[in-house]
């Protein structure tokens, strides 16, 4: 499935439409029009998810059920951030990528997080050139999600 960013705002979904972030879980089961498993992940702190395997992600919601960030399944997934695509991409070449946009990623332990543009990028190992894992969030997310 091919998906577009919209930073801080949400998702678009070729041929089928925008999901924004702050829509309910039930509105977004509806526009999806699959019923998702629940789950709960993080740390200390438990965060509602939901996976939707045909739409191709994860949903994390807020304590009211509120979308908050997209996880998308890599590789399958082809994520473009304007028209530049960020998926099949090696971690350095997203990193550039990204950094056209945000001078000033922040480096974590298994990738990097883009504040300006509300990216996420995973891989356990930053030497390998595969990105594993990549989200989208709106404001705030991160701060909460620690």
């Amino acid at each position: 499935m091919e998906f577009i960013i919209h930073p801080y705002e949400g998702i678009e979904i070729l041929q089928k439409g925008i999901i924004r972030f702050g829509m309910s879980r039930e509105e977004l089961t509806i526009f999806l029009r699959e019923q998702p498993k629940n789950l709960l992940k993080g740390g200390e702190k438990k965060i509602q998810t939901d996976s939707f395997r045909e739409a191709g992600f994860l949903a994390y919601y807020n304590d009211v059920a509120h979308l908050e960030a997209i996880e998308f399944f890599l590789p399958d997934a082809e994520v473009y951030l304007n028209t530049e695509k960020l998926t099949g991409l090696s971690n350095s070449q997203l990193r550039d990528l990204i950094q056209k946009y945000d001078k000033n990623l922040v480096d974590t332990d298994c990738g990097f997080d883009s504040l300006v543009v509300g990216i996420a990028s995973y891989s356990p190992n930053p030497d390998d050139k595969t990105v594993e894992g990549l989200m989208v969030f709106r404001k705030g997310y991160l701060d909460r999600a620690k």
